[in-house]
């Protein structure tokens, strides 16, 4: 599988090239390209946050998610109401692969943030706080 695959050169990039190579080549990919045109303070910012993460620890977080299973039958099962917060220019994750699992629960809440990558909390925060309170009433109200 392509997402193994890629986990799997992840943690060589990580043991051959170093962990400060890898999480500046990392990080700007979470972030949508309007985001980085407009708010590079913000990259600078999580770049930052990020370099003191042990190599360690990146290698077994790619190690665990190598491992972790599919679980996208549990998005059909029980009822349960979904949110589903996306960016239109995430690059980790294809927005078709993503529309395809909200289609999947019986009760989906979907929002789409255009000019938004895959940190959709960090690049637009306040708009992502609405989302998710708003969706945690509906889900209390139930």
């Amino acid at each position: 599988e392509e997402r193994i695959k890629n986990r799997r050169k992840a943690i060589r990039l990580i043991t051959d090239g170093g962990r400060e190579g890898f999480i500046k080549t990392l990080v700007p990919n979470l972030y949508g390209d309007s985001t980085k045109e407009a708010q590079p303070d913000l990259l600078i910012k999580h770049l930052e946050m990020a370099m003191p993460i042990e190599a360690a620890a990146l290698i077994h977080y790619y190690e665990a998610m190598i491992q972790r299973a599919d679980h996208q039958n549990l998005l059909q099962q029980g009822g349960l109401p979904i949110q589903f917060i996306i960016g239109m220019e995430d690059q980790l994750l294809p927005y078709t692969s993503l529309i395809r699992q909200c289609l999947l629960p019986e009760i989906c809440e979907l929002t789409i943030v255009p000019r938004c990558g895959h940190s959709s909390m960090m690049e637009y925060p306040a708009h992502c706080a609405e989302r998710l309170k708003g969706f945690a009433n509906y889900v209390y109200k139930r």
